[in-house]
C-alpha cells in the first residue's frame, strides 16, 4: 500500500515526535540561539497550535541533566538541524 505521513495529534514531547516518525517543523536551531545569547530570559509568544510546547520540550530535553543518560543511548536530536551546528558539538550536553 505504501508509506503514509504520521501527523501528530496532541503530541508535545520531542522524543515521541522523533522516535515515532511524526512530521513536524524542526525548530532545533532555537537551541543554537539560546547557546549564543547573553540574555537572561526569553519569552515565547506564538498563536495557538504553533509549537510552543514542543519547543519547550526540546529545550528541556537538551538542557535538563535528568535526560543525559537516556540521550547517550538514543539521541532525540539525531537528524535535526542543530546536529550540524558547531555549537552542538561544543555544548556540555554532548559530553
Amino acid at each position: 500500500m505504501g508509506e503514509f505521513i504520521r501527523i501528530p495529534k496532541s503530541v508535545s514531547d520531542l522524543r515521541v515526535m522523533v522516535k515515532g516518525g511524526y512530521i513536524f517543523a524542526d525548530k532545533s536551531l532555537l537551541i543554537r540561539d539560546l547557546l549564543n545569547t547573553e540574555s537572561t530570559g526569553m519569552i515565547f509568544t506564538r498563536p495557538r497550535r504553533f509549537g510552543k510546547t514542543l519547543a519547550i520540550s526540546m529545550i528541556d530535553r537538551f538542557f535538563n541533566i535528568k535526560y543525559r543518560e537516556e540521550e547517550k543511548s538514543s539521541d532525540s536530536f539525531s537528524g535535526l538541524r542543530i546536529e550540524r551546528c558547531p555549537e552542538w558539538k561544543e555544548s556540555t550536553h554532548r559530553l
